[in-house]
């Protein structure tokens, strides 16, 4: 599917839950940095969702060390909760 800049920016907010602006993914054009675009002879710019959709996943991390404990609810200022997760591994 084509997607105008608000398109794609509702987009990338309601599949990947990245909250951005039609200005920012102006800038990442400008920057070079956002997802692939196409300028059409008329000056309207488009997305494909499939760009969108590669640009998140090489721009997502995975959670690890500490962010991922507290992302499954541990209490890192708790040090019982710390040494559970020790006596675990």
């Amino acid at each position: 599917m084509i997607r105008s800049p608000a398109g794609a920016a509702a987009y990338l907010k309601d599949q990947h839950g990245v909250q951005t602006s039609v200005s920012t993914l102006a800038k990442w054009r400008h920057y070079g940095t956002g997802p692939t675009y196409t300028k059409l002879a008329n000056g309207r710019v488009t997305y494909r969702t499939e760009a969108l959709d590669a640009w998140h996943a090489q721009h997502s991390i995975e959670l690890s060390g500490a962010a991922d404990a507290r992302a499954k609810g541990v209490d890192l200022n708790r040090p019982s909760s710390i040494i559970s997760i020790v006596r675990k591994l």
